[in-house]
């Protein structure tokens, strides 16, 4: 019996705009989205995850980058719009632990939305401009995520264990979550981190690895 397909959240509408990252090894393609309207995740958005939702917003970046004929090294989301219209921000009603729920849940859906671009050349998924209380949120559930990963690395079915390997040196490697502007990542955090990853990137029956 064929399972129902996972019911999917809004999308935000969104901007979207490709920028040059200079780096060592030649240009190299990013492409960058802004939010025009507000995305407030609170309790909705994470009763959502939880069962099991994914992101349209995410789905939606997977089909422009799978559908450029150009390829794309670096897909970066901004934590607020180009023009001031609009924010990714974290509701002030969620406690400390939903916070991190949040956090590792959208770190998840990010892991799953990028996997299928490793092969049109994506290297980096990043995050830009997060305000403290976001931030703060992304990473200890990126840290929460990453425990998890660690620990099924040691599995005893070959197959499980290389995908979590993949998985564990993705998310500690290539999505990245930062609080500075969206200038400062293009022009001196992002081109060391591009050149890193094409000399270090993991490769192998792992880079197709199974959502999680």
């Amino acid at each position: 019996m064929l399972k129902p397909a996972a019911r999917l959240y809004r999308r935000v509408a969104m901007q979207t705009v490709h920028r040059t990252i200079v780096t060592a090894n030649g240009p190299r393609r990013a492409l960058v989205v802004s939010p025009d309207e507000d995305e407030i995740v609170g309790p909705k958005t994470l009763e959502e995850l939880r069962s099991g939702a994914k992101s349209l917003h995410h789905e939606h970046l997977a089909d422009v980058v799978l559908s450029d004929e150009e390829p794309t090294h670096a897909v970066i989301l901004r934590a607020r719009g180009a023009e001031g219209s609009g924010q990714f921000r974290m509701a002030r009603d969620l406690d400390d632990g939903q916070l991190e729920e949040v956090g590792y849940l959208l770190a998840r859906a990010q892991l799953n939305a990028w996997r299928p671009l490793l092969q049109r050349g994506v290297l980096t998924f990043a995050r830009v401009e997060l305000r403290v209380w976001e931030l703060a949120a992304m990473r200890s559930g990126t840290a929460r995520l990453l425990a998890e990963l660690d620990a099924r690395r040691h599995d005893t079915d070959a197959s499980r264990s290389a995908q979590a390997r993949y998985d564990h040196w993705t998310l500690g490697n290539a999505l990245l979550n930062f609080g500075v502007g969206l200038d400062t990542a293009l022009s001196e955090l992002l081109p060391m981190r591009l050149e890193q990853l094409e000399q270090q990137r993991p490769s192998g029956p792992a880079a197709n690895a199974i959502s999680l």
